[in-house]
């Protein structure tokens, strides 16, 4: 319904529950299960000093809310996620990937923050090298949000879990579908993730659900120049374009991988070869903030 009154683009695949109901072989009950769930209810608050307070109170409130919001998937939501993921339906999925390219809604699957969110105590992310470049109040806040995730019942962590496939499956379906998509790693606040590096990875999560190196570098570059209505200009190497490039020493279109070797970059029209990028990454490392 979103899709056909105009919404231009949906983030994170939902997230959770919205698409997988759409896509649930059983999706009257799926959504006659999602309106049965108790609602969240926010007083209404009305003097003006005590909204005040509540917005300065609420402030680490939401920053710990975005480190891992499935910290605060309620039993109730976990069996009706779980329950819409084993029922998942390809043709439902096809059906609802033709709205998005007949509509032209554009999908940012961020698949790596969902990852992040779902699997967030993976090795991957918790003795990751990126994390030197984390400051140590955030890595205090994403191990804390990881003690939450801990306290989760087992059922709920098992539907987190079993979830994530089904989102490579559907990242997959849109792609072949030809449903416009862009790439995305919502590091702004979100554990786990590095700014840059998480990008990286968000390649290599597209290339797992079986996006071609081709796809995922048209999604970085000149989708993302369509999305933006610059298509002429941005993702494209023309006279007049930006001057802002990255250079390989591999072939992208053979591999996903090649992304990652990056020889030298160009931006703005100056050229930085190997050594200062390198240079500005162990700065990047020596800078990190103490708290």
């Amino acid at each position: 319904a979103a899709s056909r009154k105009g919404v231009h683009s949906i983030e994170h695949l939902g997230p959770g529950i919205p698409l997988f109901a759409c896509c649930s072989s059983h999706h009257v009950e799926v959504h006659e299960a999602i309106r049965s769930q108790p609602s969240r209810s926010i007083p209404a608050i009305r003097p003006e000093f005590l909204r005040t307070l509540i917005e300065r109170a609420a402030t680490p409130l939401l920053k710990r809310v975005i480190v891992n919001p499935a910290n605060l998937t309620r039993s109730g939501d976990a069996a009706i996620l779980a329950g819409a993921a084993a029922s998942f339906d390809l043709d439902r999925a096809r059906s609802l990937a033709g709205h998005f390219v007949q509509d032209g809604t554009w999908n940012v699957p961020t698949l790596i923050r969902m990852k992040s969110e779902y699997l967030c105590d993976a090795p991957e992310f918790t003795e990751s090298d990126e994390l030197r470049f984390v400051s140590a109040k955030a890595l205090a806040g994403w191990r804390k949000a990881n003690e939450r995730y801990a306290k989760l019942s087992p059922a709920v962590r098992g539907a987190l879990r079993g979830t994530y496939g089904r989102l490579l499956e559907l990242t997959s379906v849109l792609a072949d579908a030809g449903a416009p998509m862009l790439t995305g790693s919502d590091v702004c606040g979100a554990g786990w993730l590095v700014p840059g590096f998480a990008l990286h990875h968000e390649f290599d999560e597209l290339a797992a659900a079986g996006l071609s190196p081709l796809k995922v570098l048209q999604m970085a570059t000149s989708d993302a120049g369509a999305y933006l209505g610059q298509p002429d200009t941005i993702g494209r190497l023309v006279r007049g374009a930006p001057a802002d490039l990255v250079v390989l020493s591999g072939d992208p279109l053979d591999r996903v991988e090649n992304l990652h070797r990056i020889d030298a970059v160009v931006r703005g029209g100056r050229y930085l070869d190997r050594n200062e990028l390198d240079a500005i990454i162990t700065r990047a490392e020596s800078d990190r903030p103490a708290f």
